[in-house]
């Protein structure tokens, strides 16, 4: 599972396929207050968790079942037969309520904001996710009711897909379409937004007047509109084939449903082998924005180590956001924070590059990743925020 290039062309893909309901789940709160207590006996699509920064998006239970216990970073639920909480009515709801509506269903809702440009990214995040031409090819209806969803709010002038170059996909009505280069880190928001708009943007930001919303936004809000049921599973690429996942299944259970083995020193990443995080352990439950799952052989690359900079800048002459990862990585390493401050790390878009190409194999995006972290948690962010995928 660890072949690797650069190129975002995406192959034809087959039906998203489901998988089989795990014995128990363990369903992250990564920045919640749950709702629940230990005992309860749940429907699915309950509600276990409220977002504790608005716009974030509240957590379902993706399965019936009672929850036998509770976690700094995760509630434990054993799966058990039921029912399914009563589906709200989505018909009548006024433009204004729309937010606060899709927000409660578990959609972060930061992005849906009034702008004149709506930009739709169509290009595949990292090499061999192939989870948005899939949604494309089996659920257009769904994307295209979450695009008219997600007009009324924002609202917006003129509307732009970007699309990786040689992917067949065609536009929605009333979009423009450009064409991007489809070689890694194109495909990522910061890329797209500054080949679109011409604006740099932090990560996790949006330019002015623009904001920018992915193939796997306007699905899950199209589903919701659709069956007014909240989202609770993810849709992932796990080797050449798309599953939908529900929240919170173990990481040893979908690879068991996939028809993968690990061995002893391999690592399992959840997300793309150049962003991903690996897995803390083989019951950690998948989360809700997880597209991708890894499995790197233990002899696939040569470790990664707490080695000394040799100072060959190779990393800075491959940045796309133009900074010095090695002196980034060399600050955060003697907890130098500010430091790593003055040598811009917050305009790092965290693809990865720097890692790739370290002669060193130092770990340099979980360096820049750890320096962030220390500089939101000086800054009051919430504690329990983690890290992940774009």
């Amino acid at each position: 599972m660890t072949p690797f290039s650069f190129h975002l062309l995406t192959p034809e893909t087959g039906t998203i396929e489901d998988v089989s309901s795990p014995p128990r789940l363990h369903i992250p709160i990564p920045c919640h207050k749950t709702v629940v207590d230990t005992g309860m006996e749940l429907l699915a699509g309950d509600k276990v968790a409220e977002a504790r920064r608005p716009g974030e998006g509240d957590i379902h239970s993706p399965l019936p079942g009672k929850v036998i216990d509770i976690l700094p970073e995760s509630i434990v639920l054993e799966t058990t037969s039921g029912d399914a909480a009563t589906p709200a009515e989505t018909g009548a709801l006024a433009d204004s309520e729309l937010d606060g509506f899709l927000s409660g269903m578990g959609i972060c809702t930061r992005p849906l904001v009034n702008a004149d440009t709506l930009i739709i990214n169509t290009v595949p995040t990292e090499p061999g996710i192939t989870v948005g031409n899939a949604l494309l090819a089996e659920y257009r209806k769904l994307v295209e009711l979450g695009l008219e969803t997600a007009k009324r709010i924002i609202r917006p002038k003129r509307i732009v897909m970007a699309a990786a170059k040689g992917n067949r996909i065609n536009a929605f009505g009333g979009c423009s379409v450009t064409h991007i280069a489809p070689t890694y880190p194109n495909g990522l928001a910061p890329m797209i937004i500054k080949a679109i708009t011409g604006q740099e943007v932090r990560l996790g930001e949006m330019p002015e007047d623009a904001v920018l919303l992915s193939v796997i936004d306007l699905y899950r809000i199209g589903r919701i509109m659709d069956t007014g049921r909240p989202v609770t599973d993810t849709i992932m690429t796990v080797g050449i084939r798309n599953l939908r996942v529900p929240i919170g299944m173990p990481v040893r259970f979908l690879l068991n449903q996939a028809g993968h083995s690990p061995n002893d020193g391999d690592r399992v990443v959840l997300g793309g082998l150049m962003q991903g995080i690996t897995a803390a352990n083989m019951e950690q439950g998948i989360h809700g924005t997880c597209t991708a799952l890894h499995v790197v052989g233990r002899d696939a690359y040569p470790p990664v180590e707490d080695r000394f900079c040799m100072g060959c800048n190779e990393c800075v002459r491959h940045c796309p956001a133009r900074i010095m990862p090695n002196m980034i990585s060399r600050a955060a390493e003697f907890k130098l924070f500010e430091r790593a401050e003055q040598y811009y790390i917050n305009a790092c878009i965290e693809c990865g590059i720097c890692g790739f190409y370290c002669k060193a194999r130092r770990p340099l995006l979980q360096y820049i990743r750890y320096a962030k972290r220390e500089l939101a948690l000086l800054r009051g962010a919430c504690e329990n925020e983690t890290g992940g995928e774009a």
